[in-house]
């Protein structure tokens, strides 16, 4: 069953004394999300008196509206959304870190050695990074909007085939 499908389905199945409670990842299962599902199948949500259902994130969903829409009640989600989304307005909290640093970085072809390099090529970044450190990239490398890729679609198919690509 496809993420659109369950999506559309009504909650049921509560237990008697517990709070039905659902909770949307930002990706499909993954590793780090797996403390989540290990205390809803050992019971702890259930002692707490949560009835946990958790919904997995996909890149056709969009977890912040699914959560200020009512849909979910909590979404795994990043710092950088949480800050851009209060600079808007709009009421949403963080309740934890999961993680003490968020990971980004920088992927080149093997013959850049310095960001300024990248001036004359074509960026491809996630629409998150478009929101966060971009402006700060765009001030502090000379960067250009221009130079982004804009489909995530392409950027996803060009990672897969120049799967060389080196950190820098």
């Amino acid at each position: 069953m496809g993420a659109g499908a369950a999506l559309a389905m009504p909650y049921v199945g509560a237990r008697a004394g517990t709070r039905p409670f659902t909770l949307m990842t930002n990706w499909y299962a993954q590793p780090d999300q797996g403390g989540f599902y290990q205390a809803r199948e050992t019971g702890l949500y259930r002692r707490a008196g949560l009835d946990i259902q958790i919904r997995s994130g996909s890149p056709q969903l969009n977890a912040p509206q699914m959560l200020l829409s009512g849909a979910v009640d909590a979404i795994i989600g990043f710092d950088t959304q949480v800050i851009l989304q209060r600079a808007k307005g709009l009421p949403v909290k963080a309740v934890a870190a999961i993680f003490q640093q968020d990971l980004e970085g920088l992927i080149a072809h093997t013959d850049v050695n310095q960001p300024e390099e990248l001036r004359t090529r074509t960026l491809l970044l996630a629409p998150s990074s478009m929101a966060a450190y971009w402006p700060w990239m765009k001030q502090r490398f000379g960067f250009s909007d221009n130079q982004v890729e804009g489909s995530k679609n392409r950027w996803l198919m060009r990672l897969a085939r120049d799967f060389r690509l080196l950190a820098i």
